[in-house]
């Protein structure tokens, strides 16, 4: 199904972008996964804090789960139903939550979130050859006593890869 939508981009991530739109009705912010493709023009719009007029196809397979692809979008003939940029350098903010919802609420995947005073007890990072190779997988307890486990991608901080280390003991 070929549809259109407004979302602000939250994040970049792999040849895709996640896109999340605030909701007035019900007080919520809702987020997409949206594939950009290998075309060459799809990164200018592919920025964190965009505003953007998406035209793609949506589509929830057992490879990649729901996910918005097959973008339309021209640069040099742009059209009204295309993918355009609308607004730029936007603030993105995340959604405070509790443990409980992230624990209980589908309705916030895809979405830009913060979970703050949780403790890190142990930590897992992944070994392979492959796009996982250093993500780690986090063992937290919320300040309610809640587990959370929570999943990263590599992450570097001024050019250096974190270890487990960085995490393990600590509440953020």
């Amino acid at each position: 199904i070929k549809f259109r939508f407004e979302g602000l981009v939250t994040k970049k991530s792999g040849e895709g972008i996640y896109v999340e739109s605030f909701d007035e009705d019900t007080q919520q912010s809702y987020g997409v996964y949206v594939y950009g493709g290998y075309a060459s023009l799809a990164p200018k719009f592919l920025v964190p804090g965009y505003k953007l007029q998406i035209t793609g196809t949506a589509d929830n397979n057992e490879n990649f789960g729901f996910q918005v692809s097959g973008l339309s979008f021209s640069l040099i003939n742009p059209t009204a139903d295309g993918t355009k940029v609308l607004e730029k350098d936007l603030e993105v903010v995340p959604t405070l939550i509790t443990a409980d919802k992230l624990l209980g609420d589908p309705t916030i995947e895809f979405t830009y979130v913060r979970l703050e005073n949780i403790k890190v007890n142990s930590a897992y990072t992944t070994s392979s050859d492959t796009s996982s190779d250093g993500a780690m997988t986090l063992y937290c307890t919320s300040a309610d006593g809640t587990s959370v486990t929570v999943r990263t991608v590599k992450l570097t901080l001024d050019g250096e890869t974190v270890t487990s280390d960085y995490f393990i003991g600590k509440t953020m």
